[in-house]
């Protein structure tokens, strides 16, 4: 019995959208009840309630200050983090003209990566796991450059943590 609960209140309550996707796909007697709104509602405010942790306020004040302090912004993501980064460009753009969009030739990312982005930039990169090979490539290398590095991911496991500067 403890060994569930202890399940239930640490792995469920984190799990992966996989997760929560199969265990929507076994409980469908609740669909014709309007249960899918609410589960969706249920799972977003428990991931901001998460998003508020101590830790988290830190990280988010580390990531503002590099970002503020950058002279330039480029932005990555692949698959399906693409998108949150084009519209993180699009956002940033509308106030900051100095945004720049790795994302769009993934297949010249290491190209770009390794010329465009300096010390006094930053770039901020959107990550889910299962993270791509090549994300953490893209990571590394501007860590290694001394590119400020503001990773958003939805874990700590994610291998392109240890390059990063700030984590969310």
């Amino acid at each position: 019995e403890f060994k569930k609960e202890f399940l239930n209140s640490t792995l469920m309550r984190t799990a992966t959208s996989y997760h929560r996707m199969k265990q929507s796909f076994q409980h469908t007697a609740h669909l014709a009840q309007g249960g899918t709104l609410q589960d969706v509602i249920t799972d977003g405010l428990s991931v901001l309630e998460n998003l508020c942790t101590p830790a988290n306020t830190g990280q988010f004040e580390k990531m503002m200050d590099i970002l503020e302090k950058a002279h330039r912004i480029f932005l990555f993501g692949l698959r399906s983090s693409r998108p949150m980064a084009s519209y993180c460009e699009y956002a940033l753009s509308t106030f900051y003209p100095q945004v720049y969009q790795l994302s769009d030739d993934p297949e010249y990312v290491f190209d770009r990566a390794a010329l465009y982005p300096q010390p006094e930039d930053a770039i901020l990169v959107y990550s889910v796991w299962p993270s791509t090979r090549k994300t953490v490539e893209v990571v590394e290398l501007c860590h290694k450059k001394g590119v400020p590095v503001v990773l958003i991911t939805n874990t700590a496991l994610n291998p392109a943590v240890k390059f990063s500067d700030a984590t969310i």
